[in-house]
């Protein structure tokens, strides 16, 4: 098992939510079982009002509708701690027992999960706005140039990408 995803198995949401000191309210909100106020300093400078940012505690993931940041466990102490990826992967890699393979060498993560949920949003996307086929056929074609330019293994650059789709479908189905 990769260092990440022995990260995002190990590293529960609610448990980072709690050790930073954020008040979580449990119920049932569609699929998320908790919200909270969202921890990320890009989210009105750190100085949330509402409960925008809810969790889904079984399959370990979030999503903040207020500033549409979300994914994994690294991704939330990301926004909790106001730091990189590589900072978060060194830190959390601490607080899970990873062993590395048996020739000594770390195994790297692809970002093919990440491509995956890309693929999802993208086809919820033209699901959900037939009409606009046309553009969604040079969108995609923008974020097939986009992935060809991605190593396997830079899983930073794909969560990018997948936030940036994310924030831009979002916007164009607002309007």
């Amino acid at each position: 098992m990769s260092v990440l995803k022995k990260i995002n198995k190990e590293i529960k949401i609610v448990d980072v939510a709690r050790e930073y000191g954020l008040s979580l309210t449990e119920g049932t909100f569609g699929a998320f079982s908790h919200r909270c106020k969202c921890p990320s300093k890009k989210h009105k400078s750190g100085s949330e009002r509402t409960e925008s940012l809810y969790i889904d505690e079984e399959a370990n993931t979030f999503y903040c509708f207020g500033c549409s940041e979300g994914y994994l466990s690294i991704n939330f102490y990301m926004a909790c701690e106001d730091c990189d990826f590589h900072t978060a992967l060194s830190h959390l890699r601490e607080k899970v027992q990873y062993i590395p393979s048996e020739d000594g060498y770390i195994q790297k993560t692809s970002n093919s999960d990440i491509l995956l949920e890309i693929s999802d949003v993208m086809r919820e996307y033209i699901q959900n706005n037939r009409g606009e086929l046309n553009y969604y056929l040079n969108f995609s074609q923008q974020v097939d140039d986009k992935i060809s330019k991605l190593d396997k293994y830079d899983i930073l650059n794909a969560v990018k990408l997948l936030d940036s789709i994310r924030k831009h479908l979002k916007n164009r189905s607002n309007k």
